[in-house]
């Protein structure tokens, strides 16, 4: 075999290993071109997720505080339903104690006038 022969055949070789060798970096940049797309929409997807999440919370929070005043709404107009009957209860209640002490004093003097009658038929 002659050298040209040999170096021919050698850098026949050479070639197609670097033809494979660039072969094999054109799959692996196309592989990891696709990693990088796959998690670039995977981050997007994560980013919609957490999106239509946060949405969810803030949803949530807006109906959870018009029910929290609601409740607060609810509340205030019971206290003032309770304060009402309480005023209410209290008012009767004087009217009550003066009905009674009326009466008590009704009493003391219908008692005074017994009294006063029974000793007077012992006199």
């Amino acid at each position: 075999m002659n050298d040209l022969t040999i170096c021919h055949v050698f850098t026949t070789l050479f070639t197609l290993i670097n033809s494979t060798i660039t072969i094999c970096h054109v799959f692996t940049n196309l592989f990891t071109l696709i990693r990088s797309i796959i998690t670039i929409f995977h981050v997007f997807t994560i980013l919609f997720s957490r999106s239509i999440t946060m949405f969810h919370v803030f949803t949530t929070l807006f109906t959870r505080s018009i029910t929290i005043f609601h409740v607060f709404t609810t509340l205030f107009s019971r206290s003032i339903t309770i304060f009402h009957v309480l005023t209410t209860l209290f008012c009767r209640s004087i009217t009550i104690f003066h009905v009674f002490t009326t009466l008590f004093s009704h009493s003391i003097t219908i008692s005074h006038v017994f009294t006063t009658l029974f000793s007077r038929s012992i006199t």
